[in-house]
């Protein structure tokens, strides 16, 4: 794509030090080689130069250099999904957005906040906390990843029980082509508050940017929700043997939208996360139940005991009980509230033996024991221990779930890494072939998803036309070429 005996690499580095200054221009090769992998399967690659912009201006201008000369750009906030989504596809420039770290402007009447995609979630956690706020966090990563790259990807919050799936409200973003849109309210200069995601002509852009991973454009700016801070906070545990039972007790509290936060987990995965060291996490998949289930209820003292009064009457109807604490393991709730709070997501979890690779879906409930049963026997055949298979289910909406399944493996075992990567990407073929729904393909289960879905593989390749025309914002990232 670029032609590098026709342009020079010394060349690129001074026209973007002209936009950035020379210190934002990144080119020590030991630098670069971080920036270029993660502990997904995406194949490393490693950029020419990392240039990093403050301002929206500089993104703008960035941009339209890397039109002017065909320069492939992977946008990149924090480096947390862990998927392969900030490893160069092809061989150019990332353009890294960490230092564009403004709080704006917060909304108190409306629970709303103005950021820019370097503002992390531990950064924002902090914020909201001084005006009686929180901020709704990742499942699975990290309190040092970016709130605007994880709510534009639409990465699973502990939260999605009670507040739905899309928590940016509106966003200014740079396209492809260099040209600045504004979505929602965003759009309308004239409005103070512009958090409505619908008002004017521009209302119904808002979706189209979410899970792009970063090829139509780079949202610079965005407003975001955020949700009160209640000083009763109260954990509750339902624990079984067969997730069949704790599925049944999931479709209730959904009926009577009780907690804020839900999630179930089988052993290994509520191990991982509950373990203080990972030499623990054996000894204590082994101590707990095959199945918890964990129910956060927060509000006013009356509010969260008539709940409780709630919980309690649907677990007992099903001859389960309900539990403030988990036996054998000390301070359990406040392990889980602390990581929702400032989650350590896969930066923990991974360090029972060095890397974590998750498959992460949308499913029913009723195909979930289907699904486990044939991820088990997947692992038998790649002689995976089916027992240190990670599962974590959060409702969606009712009857949906997202689903996923986690693989632990040693990064400088070549043999064991090839293993589980063979196992992962069948297991997704598998998936996808039985009627999973993946809504955010990464690497090749792209290519899986997207080859079975040829009129809307077309459709994006025509919007990316569009917005992108000279191919160049993270190419072949989410498109099949």
């Amino acid at each position: 794509m670029i032609d590098m005996e026709s342009i020079s690499l010394e060349f690129l580095q001074e026209g973007f030090s002209n936009i950035v200054g020379v210190e934002d221009v990144i080119s020590d090769p030991h630098t670069l080689e971080k920036y270029s992998k993660d502990q997904s399967f995406v194949p490393p690659r490693k950029p020419l130069l990392v240039v990093r912009p403050e301002t929206m201006t500089e993104v703008q201008e960035i941009v339209k250099m890397a039109n002017r000369y065909k320069v492939p750009l992977t946008p990149y906030s924090s480096g947390k999904n862990n998927q392969g989504t900030t490893i160069p596809f092809a061989t150019g420039v990332i353009i890294d957005l960490s230092k564009m770290d403004r709080v704006s402007e917060i909304d108190m009447e409306n629970r709303n906040v103005a950021i820019e995609p370097g503002v992390t979630f531990a950064q924002l956690q902090k914020e909201a906390k001084k005006h009686d706020l929180r901020v709704l966090t990742p499942i699975e990563l990290p309190s040092s990843a970016s709130v605007i790259a994880t709510y534009i990807e639409l990465c699973p919050l502990y939260s999605w029980p009670k507040y739905g799936t899309e928590n940016m409200l509106t966003m200014e973003l740079v396209l492809g082509n260099g040209d600045i849109l504004r979505t929602g309210s965003s759009a309308t200069p004239i409005i103070d508050k512009p958090y409505d995601p619908v008002a004017g002509p521009y209302g119904f852009l808002n979706k189209i940017w979410f899970g792009s991973q970063g090829t139509l454009g780079i949202v610079t700016r965005g407003i975001v929700k955020l949700k009160t801070l209640h000083d009763t906070n109260k954990v509750f545990f339902v624990s079984s043997d067969k997730i069949d039972n704790i599925l049944r007790v999931v479709k209730d509290i959904k009926r009577a939208r009780i907690g804020e936060e839900i999630f179930l987990a089988n052993n290994m995965e509520l191990a991982l996360l509950l373990a203080e060291n990972p030499s623990d996490v054996i000894e204590l998949r082994k101590a707990l139940e095959p199945w918890t289930l964990v129910v956060i209820i927060r509000g006013f003292n009356e509010e969260v005991e008539f709940q409780e009064k709630d919980l309690g009457d649907i677990v007992a109807k099903y001859n389960m009980k309900l539990r403030d604490e988990i036996k054998g393991i000390e301070s359990a709730n406040k392990i889980i509230l602390n990581e929702i709070e400032f989650p350590h997501g896969w930066e923990k979890t991974s360090q029972f033996k060095g890397a974590r690779n998750v498959i992460p879906f949308i499913t029913t409930t009723e195909t979930i024991q289907e699904f486990n049963n044939l991820a088990y026997r997947l692992a038998d055949k790649y002689d995976y221990p089916s027992e240190n298979i990670g599962c974590f289910m959060l409702p969606v909406e009712l009857g949906s779930v997202h689903y996923q399944y986690s693989f632990a493996r040693d990064p400088n075992d070549p043999s064991e890494t090839q293993k589980v990567k063979e196992l992962f990407y069948e297991l997704c073929d598998l998936l996808i072939k039985q009627g999973a729904f993946f809504s955010r393909p990464y690497g090749d289960c792209a290519r899986l998803v997207y080859s079975r879905t040829p009129n809307y593989y077309s459709f994006i390749k025509e919007l990316k036309k569009i917005v992108d025309p000279e191919y160049i914002m993270n190419p072949n990232k989410i498109f099949v070429i």
